[in-house]
């Protein structure tokens, strides 16, 4: 079994498929915390891809010694409280 950092340095080299199985090994639970965020489950679907989409694009800003499963999130967290406040803005 591969470590979260054996995974991170595989994903920060350019690896696509390391990518692929960090998505595949927490995409229930990101979508579960989305689904328990929004209570809506086309939103949390949403969140949770741009919950991903954020991660590869900022996968070099992650310390190879921090946590995958708390970053994502984090990241999902973040994303949500964003998605609100826009929203709260819009109305």
């Amino acid at each position: 079994m591969q470590t979260d950092i054996e995974l991170i340095r595989e994903i920060q080299s350019g690896n696509r498929v390391a990518f692929q199985k960090l998505v595949k090994q927490n995409q229930k639970s990101i979508y579960y915390l989305a689904l328990r965020l929004s209570a809506n489950h086309e939103e949390a679907e949403d969140l949770a891809q741009d919950v991903f989409v954020n991660c590869f694009r900022s996968i070099d800003s992650l310390r190879s010694d921090s946590s995958i499963s708390s970053w994502l999130y984090r990241i999902t967290i973040n994303r949500f409280i964003d998605k609100k406040r826009k929203k709260q803005v819009q109305t």
